[in-house]
């Protein structure tokens, strides 16, 4: 797909990469237009991968950490446990609970069977049953804290940077644990505005990384529909096609993207 890669003459390069911001005199301006086509101007622009789904995962409870499961870099599954709380305090407060509620459902009990006697007040068992709603409603809540202590991935992926270690004592919204899902690494660019004349969703491109010595393909998947008033660009996402399973591809790979301009095609 597309021509060759070849380099670009470096005073080219640099009108490019500044436009605006870089004055030219009217014979170094001459001499670029005169190296390269005028079609080929708009053809290679920056491009970094980013990942479309990742998360910093934070602290819903106070409580002292017990485990980092995963270290930066390693491959997680969803659903595995990523970092483990020491819920000691959240178990015994529960078992309190249980005990409160137990103890209301047998009173609740024994004034449902004085009730039938009439041997107790409507009162007295309408107070007992309001209890006892009270006392299972603090049994909910206490496990809510203890599923909170146990945080878990929720997508698959990798570890980008642990925030905490363990034995240290972490506060509600703290951040733990930064994760991506290596499975939406995509690419990201921004072209200038003049290119959305003819560039649309499933066109084609080439992207050579820094850290990868071939070519790759892509396809444009997205276009965002404001323009930069500022640099007159536009940001443009794609997704890699895949040639080669083994290829790991990484978050924050950078390199050139080539667009063939319909003056450049056949």
């Amino acid at each position: 797909m597309g021509k060759p890669w070849t380099a670009r003459p470096p005073i080219l390069a640099r009108v490019r990469r500044h436009g605006p911001r870089l004055a030219l005199s009217g014979h170094a301006l001459a001499l670029a237009m005169s190296c390269v086509p005028a079609a080929a101007l708009a053809e290679d622009v920056s491009v970094r991968l980013v990942a479309s789904r990742s998360a910093t995962l934070s602290a819903e409870i106070s409580a002292r950490v017990q485990e980092v499961a995963y270290r930066e870099g390693e491959i997680f599954s969803e659903g595995d446990l990523l970092v483990a709380m020491d819920c000691s305090l959240y178990e015994a407060r529960r078992a309190r609970t249980e005990a409160v509620r137990n103890r209301g459902m047998r009173r609740l009990e024994t004034l449902e069977q004085l009730s039938r006697s009439g041997a107790t007040s409507g009162l007295e068992l309408a107070t007992a049953r309001f209890e006892l709603d009270a006392a299972e409603a603090e049994l909910r809540l206490a496990d809510a804290e203890i599923d909170r202590c146990r945080v878990t991935a929720p997508f698959s992926g990798a570890v980008v940077a642990t925030r905490i270690n363990a034995h240290e004592h972490v506060s509600p919204g703290q951040p733990l644990i930064e994760i991506i899902d290596l499975s939406t690494i995509e690419a990201e660019t921004f072209v200038p505005s003049h290119m959305l004349s003819w560039l649309h969703e499933g066109a084609r491109f080439e992207i050579m990384l820094a850290e990868i010595s071939r070519p790759l393909t892509g396809e444009v998947e997205r276009i965002s529909p404001a323009i930069d008033p500022v640099t007159q660009s536009v940001s443009v996402y794609g997704r890699l096609l895949p040639d080669d399973p083994g290829l790991v591809l990484r978050s924050g790979m950078s390199g050139i993207a080539r667009f063939e301009t319909p003056a450049a095609r056949p």
